[in-house]
């Protein structure tokens, strides 16, 4: 390449091999693998966050710009709230201090290498790399993020980090695995049993926490983890909390709700786990998704009931108490006509009943599309544009809304498929392929690293 001055946040990603680092002037990012990177600098999370950049040699810094600029960085609405995720043991007092820290070092390390594509291999979600493509963005430097794609084995390019727009990417000539079998098969696969639908990986947890009493047994099975790792009273601690939160889960949200649902006239809402990317930031206002199912509540006719579908990991691993204690599930339901389910329910036979299907940014919304069901999401998804589906801000009145969902299923599915089809052509995926083949994160960060590869060396991709 030569020609662009990039700025990579790599995190923990290799180097792909035979990459033309020419282009890449400064590395932010925890691998040690980028550290004897010849082509630039490289900064480690905790030199960015721990200390401040010399900027002697910054010919161009202003202090007024970087004040608008600091002010830019904390008034985003994600900026604090990605700092009391990462910073919990600190405290908020502290978290003005901090972030003006990294935002100086991000404005000064820009200037100083002149910076003029920053390129993330995720959406930016720990606070550094919020903050590094908060001021890129301010320096109308072209920002640029890896994100999963609307098929979870294949990796987009989009442009402006969160809120942002695909790119699409000539790749398909120099693809080798390039199949649309694996469309068709992925198709299929979600168009059969719940059972033969989830990876090889997920179905493989189903059953084992099916087989082991869940939730109960699994909170005791934790607690001998703990105390091997961390001693007896934290463990206690951790099992005494987690068994109070899925007992308020099951007791009252579960056995007393089944006999009220509306079994003939509901949406079917999908939660999250948390804390991740997907809903904060990618979920923007609606990282707290009680807000969306409130809103979701006053979109929806009285009558019409809201069930709502627990993620299985959130009981699978440890609680995080800022996202999910007893207070949450009381808070759900006490909104109206709106229900939690058991998380262990066939999830296509309350998809197939269901009247639509909403999440704040779910892959369960490509499932439904493929199946004729219309969607409602809330954040910033990978499958924007899917047929049949609508972001909150964007849906029609009601009676339209519920008509479509009624009598499009069949157009829904032809078009996901077109859809499908028209994403893999422009998206790439890891060494390892196909929808059965992917099993975990290891197939996104090998897909990753492929895509960033691509990118430098095909400058083209980036105007």
């Amino acid at each position: 390449m030569g020609n662009r001055r990039i700025c990579l946040q790599a995190g923990n990603i290799e180097i792909p091999e035979n990459t033309d680092l020419d282009s890449v002037k400064v590395v932010i990012g925890t691998s040690k693998d980028w550290s004897s990177h010849k082509a630039g600098c490289y900064f480690s999370d905790d030199i960015l966050s721990k200390h401040q950049m010399e900027r002697s040699d910054v010919t161009n810094y202003s202090e007024l710009e970087f004040q608008q600029c600091l002010e830019y960085v904390i008034s985003n609405q994600a900026t604090r709230v990605i700092y009391e995720r990462g910073y919990t043991l600190k405290g908020i007092v502290f978290a003005d201090a901090d972030i003006e820290r990294i935002a100086y070092n991000a404005y000064v390390t820009l200037l100083k290498y002149k910076i003029d594509t920053f390129i993330s291999h995720n959406t930016p979600h720990q606070l550094i790399y919020h903050i590094f493509g908060l001021v890129a963005k301010f320096l109308k430097i072209s920002t640029f993020s890896i994100r999963d794609s609307a098929m979870m084995w294949r990796v987009a390019l989009e442009r402006d980090l969160i809120w942002g727009k695909q790119v699409r990417l000539n790749y398909t000539s120099q693809n080798s695995h390039l199949d649309l079998s694996d469309v068709d098969d992925f198709i299929k696969s979600k168009t059969q049993s719940y059972d033969k639908a989830v990876t090889e990986f997920e179905g493989a947890m189903l059953n084992r926490y099916k087989s082991k009493g869940y939730p109960d047994k699994l909170i005791w099975k934790d607690f001998i983890t703990d105390w091997k790792a961390k001693g007896i009273a934290r463990a206690a601690k951790s099992a005494l909390y987690k068994r109070q939160v899925s007992n308020s889960f099951l007791l009252n949200s579960v056995l007393k709700s089944d006999s009220r649902i509306n079994h003939d006239n509901y949406a079917l809402f999908y939660l999250h786990y948390q804390p991740e990317r997907t809903t904060l930031p990618e979920g923007g206002i609606y990282n707290q998704q009680i807000l969306a199912i409130r809103s979701l509540r006053r979109y929806l006719p009285s009558e019409m009931s809201i069930v709502i579908k627990e993620h299985p990991a959130t009981f699978r691993h440890r609680l995080n108490s800022k996202y999910r204690n007893a207070e949450f599930y009381h808070q759900l339901g006490a909104i109206e006509n709106t229900f939690l389910i058991n998380d262990l329910k066939n999830d296509f036979d309350l998809l197939d009943k269901a009247k639509f299907i909403s999440s704040i940014k779910g892959t369960v919304l490509i499932e439904g599309a493929i199946r004729g069901k219309c969607g409602v999401y809330f954040g910033n998804p990978s499958y924007k544009g899917l047929p049949g589906s609508f972001h909150i801000n964007s849906l029609p009145n009601i009676d339209s809304f519920l008509s479509l969902c009624e009598e499009d299923s069949e157009r829904i599915k032809i078009e996901a498929r077109e859809y499908l089809i028209d994403q893999y052509t422009i998206t790439v995926a890891s060494e390892v392929v196909g929808p059965e083949k992917f099993s975990n994160e290891k197939e996104y960060w090998n897909s990753s690293k492929l895509l960033l590869r691509f990118i430098l060396h095909n400058e083209d991709c980036l105007a």
